[in-house]
């Protein structure tokens, strides 16, 4: 698997380091800057850490196809129906009969995250979150 999105990701993220309001870790990268977050809060135990961990809890979920699974708990039902409501995975999952049991789309189109920075060529959404976890890793 080619790491283009590993790459990018190494590149923004240092682009960003070099910027007086830079985020403190790629936690808060990946929060403010792929998920859209805003919060104007940042560090350990934050708001933005908080709904970051959030959106990959359930993007793992997802990806593993465990939905039904892990909405069996009221919190995790909550925390499910929340991060598939917002912005940066509202229009990027498909579901049949229940968005309970929704999965990652290919897109047939390129989707832009940061402004543009992160171009997603198509039907590789699946391959740019596995790239996402890989990347959060090291």
């Amino acid at each position: 698997m080619e790491d283009k999105y590993i790459k990018q990701l190494d590149k923004d993220y240092a682009m960003w380091l070099e910027d007086e309001c830079s985020p403190n870790n790629k936690l808060e990268f990946v929060g403010s800057f792929v998920f859209d977050f805003t919060t104007y809060d940042g560090g350990e135990g934050s708001t933005l850490e908080s709904l970051t961990k959030d959106m990959l809890e359930v993007l793992k979920v997802i990806y593993e196809k465990r939905n039904f699974e892990y909405i069996k708990e009221d919190k995790a039902n909550l925390r499910y129906m929340t991060m598939v409501n917002m912005p940066f995975l509202k229009d990027k999952i498909e579901w049949g009969t229940s968005i309970r049991g929704a999965w990652l789309d290919e897109f047939n189109k390129k989707i832009e995250i940061d402004c543009g920075r992160i171009m997603i060529t198509e039907k590789e959404f699946v391959q740019f979150i596995e790239q996402l976890f890989i990347w959060l890793k090291n």
